[in-house]
């Protein structure tokens, strides 16, 4: 690990024992999300729009507050598109940085990510010519450890967290990782209700582990990326991204 890297405040990788499974021969990228199964998705948004989300079935763990944000919001309008981070978003990253977290990584952290770190893989999600979220993973060995996931606050619960953590896991598919693996402060149920819908479940917890405030952390892992029922869901929830973000992009590179 790259040692001069502060601990984030929202997430950050844990090792965790490896599981087996080859790896998938590649991800496609510069792609607009288009739906394989149309017919039953539009299916499933007439559901959804007749109310279908008061009885959704949740979590044991969520709260009221936590039920509504994972409400399914209305499609987003304008264009988005997911893509490498690169030395010139610095200053949006970092204000978005600024607004998601209380006590973020300084300008200096994300510097130090792009120009040094060789296990580090960043993506920005831009809204036009705005940056609007970003996430950040490291490739250590056969794991991709997920250190960051960031929105702007206006604009959660609008599906964009959920496009970025997807974007997250192909770039981890293109590198032939075996498993996906983060952090979560316990607190934050909004994120490990959005971290299980993709796969991710709880394996342990690291007492204390935040040093802002002594929180304690979630360990979260999926099963193994290249399993069928892990392609299954992924495709599902590309269809479910492309109802709720039509036309959203993904421009990464696979290297």
């Amino acid at each position: 690990m790259n040692n001069r890297i502060p601990r984030h405040p929202s997430i950050r990788a844990a090792a965790l024992p490896r599981s087996s499974g080859s790896p998938p021969n590649g991800v496609r990228y510069a792609r607009t999300f288009r739906c394989s199964h149309e017919a039953s998705l539009i299916a499933g948004a007439e559901q959804r729009s007749r109310g279908a989300n008061r009885n959704k079935a949740f979590p044991p763990w969520t709260t009221p507050d936590t039920m509504e944000q994972m409400i399914e919001p209305e499609p987003h309008q304008g264009r988005l598109a997911l893509r490498p981070m690169e030395p010139r978003d610095m200053a949006s990253v970092l204000a978005v940085e600024q607004s998601a977290f209380a006590a973020g990584w300084p300008a200096t952290a994300f510097q130090n990510e792009l120009t040094q770190n060789k296990m580090a893989r960043y993506i920005v999600l831009e809204d036009g010519a705005e940056v609007t979220g970003f996430g950040g993973l490291w490739l250590m060995l056969d794991e991709a450890h997920v250190v960051t996931v960031a929105v702007r606050p206006e604009r959660r619960r609008a599906g964009l967290g959920g496009l970025i953590v997807h974007g997250l896991l192909l770039v981890a598919q293109s590198h032939e990782m075996d498993v996906a693996t983060l952090e979560c402060r316990v607190s934050n149920l909004a994120a490990r209700a959005l971290y299980a819908r993709y796969g991710f479940y709880e394996v342990g917890l690291r007492r204390k582990y935040y040093a802002d405030n002594q929180e304690d952390a979630v360990i979260m892992t999926t099963e193994s990326l290249a399993s069928a029922a892990y392609q299954e869901r992924l495709r599902s929830l590309e269809g479910e991204l492309e109802l709720l973000l039509p036309g959203a992009e993904m421009l990464l590179n696979p290297a």
